[in-house]
């Protein structure tokens, strides 16, 4: 696994559109907050022109969202890319990246995103072997003041979450979290806890259980975005299996807008894939929206595809789509530990 250098005061982080831009004057306002605040942590900040479009939830032309990612990929003083924002419309921009490949493995960075930015994240550390954060977006550091999870986002990329030398990082689960959207009016509103968290897990043989555990390769994002990328040159989470088996991987996953069926075909159809070949254990983010059809909850859709596999299953972790976020390094190696409702999960950067 390679993974790129970790920032020091001066780099640059480039933000891009690869999804959808901003247009909305909240959102513009968050942005511009976004990069005041990551300045005055010691950064500098190169934008693409297409962050401020949004057409029919596309920022731009998927060709013109290929050439400014790659020209993030090429500059030496980018460092670290976030994108925008999620979306739909990612997955255009694939074709037109198929360069990019020698571009990044020439100067790897750390690309970052969540929800729709997936199609990047888990093309690039399943295919390329490069390291790649699923966590923020861009519009969450421009709420005043930033959460604690923003803060450790920004320490990890400069190091600052390693404990001793061997680059690993542990972090516990939140207390709350924020269920739904919430309407802004000045762009700058921080997150708007409204829930308790109340994660659960179930053993091996599909019971629940009071204390789990495994380690493993890390991979994952969102799922809806990762199936719509199955069978094509663009993934190879069965290839990526294959060179981690004698580490063991660990998936963590969370859905946008998948019901009952939805959830269950898209996790048969990765586990009929080899992707989940040689796992050891899933850890499940809380799901954005969730349409309960055949009355069918989310835990038994997804133990209808995976009870199979015979491994240990972790429910509402702070992963995804519902903040706060861990961030998660797509690549690292690490375990989770479960005990009566308490997740702690490890990552660690090694080879």
């Amino acid at each position: 696994m390679i993974y790129p250098r970790l920032m020091k005061p001066g780099d640059c982080i480039g933000i891009c559109a690869p999804s959808d831009g901003r247009t909305a004057e909240v959102d513009i306002i968050r942005h511009k907050s976004a990069v005041s605040q990551l300045m005055q942590a010691g950064f500098c900040v190169k934008e693409t022109a297409e962050v401020f479009q949004s057409e029919r939830g596309r920022s731009a032309a998927a060709d013109v969202r290929a050439n400014a990612l790659k020209s993030l990929f090429s500059d030496p003083l980018v460092r670290t890319i976030v994108a925008e924002s999620g979306g739909d419309y990612l997955c255009e921009a694939l074709p037109y990246l198929k360069d990019a490949a020698d571009i990044l493995r020439a100067d790897p960075k750390w690309v970052q995103g969540y929800s729709d930015t997936t199609n990047l994240t888990y093309s690039i550390t399943t295919r390329l072997d490069i390291a790649t954060i699923y966590s923020h977006n861009l519009g969450d550091f421009g709420m005043v003041p930033w959460h604690q999870s923003i803060s450790e986002n920004i320490d990890l990329w400069q190091g600052k979450l390693f404990e001793g030398n061997d680059h690993t990082f542990v972090h516990d689960n939140y207390d709350c979290y924020q269920q739904g959207w919430l309407k802004r009016e000045t762009g700058l509103e921080p997150y708007e806890f409204n829930s308790d968290v109340t994660i659960f897990g179930v053993d091996k043989n599909g019971k629940r259980a009071e204390q789990l555990g495994a380690s493993g390769r890390w991979i994952g994002g969102c799922l809806d975005s990762i199936v719509c990328l199955i069978g094509t040159p663009y993934e190879d989470g069965a290839g990526f299996a294959r060179r981690y088996k004698d580490d063991g991987v660990l998936w963590f996953l969370e859905s946008f807008e998948l019901s009952s069926p939805m959830l269950t075909r898209a996790l048969w159809q990765l586990r009929e894939s080899g992707a989940f070949e040689n796992v050891k254990g899933f850890v499940f983010g809380r799901p954005a929206i969730f349409n309960m059809q055949y009355d069918t909850d989310y835990e038994t859709a997804v133990l209808d595809a995976l009870s199979p596999l015979n491994v240990p299953i972790v429910f509402e972790a702070d992963i995804g789509h519902c903040p706060p976020r861990i961030p998660m390094v797509c690549g690292s190696y690490g375990s989770f530990t479960f005990d009566r409702g308490r997740l702690s999960i490890s990552q660690q950067l090694k080879p």
